[in-house]
C-alpha cells in the first residue's frame, strides 16, 4: 500500500490541537466526582472535553476520555448506562476508530464483573449491536460471539 494514499492511515482526521494537559487537569476532578456518586456530573465533565477533543482529531486525550466514561459507568455498577454511553459514545459524528476500538475493548473488560447472567448478557448485546459491521472492531466482536 502506498504512503500517500489518503486511505493508508485509515482515514483518521490529523490532530488540530493537544488536549492531553485539559485531560490530565480533569482526570482527578472526575475521580472525586465519581467516587463521591455524582455519576451524571462526572460524566458531564468528560462528554465535554470528549466533544473538544474528537472535535480537533486528539486520538489519544479521546481514548483516554472514552475509556474514562467506560470506567466511571462500570466501577459504579451502572451497567444500564454503562451501556447507553459506549452506544451513543461510538455513534458519534466524527468519532475516531480507534478510539471506538479502545473503548470497546475497555468496556470488554467489565463483562465478568457484571453481578449476574442477565446483565451480563445484556452488556454483550449492547458491545456486539456497537461492534456490529465495524471492520475496525472486527476482533473485539469475535471476542463477544
Amino acid at each position: 500500500m502506498d504512503k500517500n494514499d489518503p486511505d493508508y492511515h485509515m482515514n483518521e482526521p490529523k490532530m488540530e490541537k493537544d488536549y492531553s494537559e485539559s485531560v490530565t487537569a480533569l482526570l482527578p476532578e472526575v475521580e472525586q466526582l465519581a467516587s463521591g456518586g455524582q455519576i451524571p456530573q462526572a460524566l458531564e465533565k468528560l462528554h465535554a472535553l470528549e466533544k473538544k477533543t474528537r472535535s480537533a482529531g486528539d486520538l489519544s486525550s479521546t481514548s483516554q476520555l472514552l475509556v474514562r466514561i467506560v470506567s466511571v459507568c462500570g466501577d459504579s455498577g451502572s451497567w444500564a448506562l454503562l451501556e447507553q454511553e459506549v452506544a451513543a459514545m461510538a455513534k458519534k459524528h466524527g468519532q475516531l476508530k480507534q478510539a471506538i476500538a479502545k473503548m470497546v475493548q475497555s468496556a470488554m473488560e467489565y463483562v465478568d464483573k457484571t453481578p449476574d447472567e442477565q446483565t451480563r448478557v445484556e452488556l454483550i448485546e449492547a458491545l456486539r449491536t456497537v461492534t456490529e459491521g465495524k471492520i475496525h472492531v472486527e476482533v473485539e466482536r469475535a471476542r463477544l460471539t
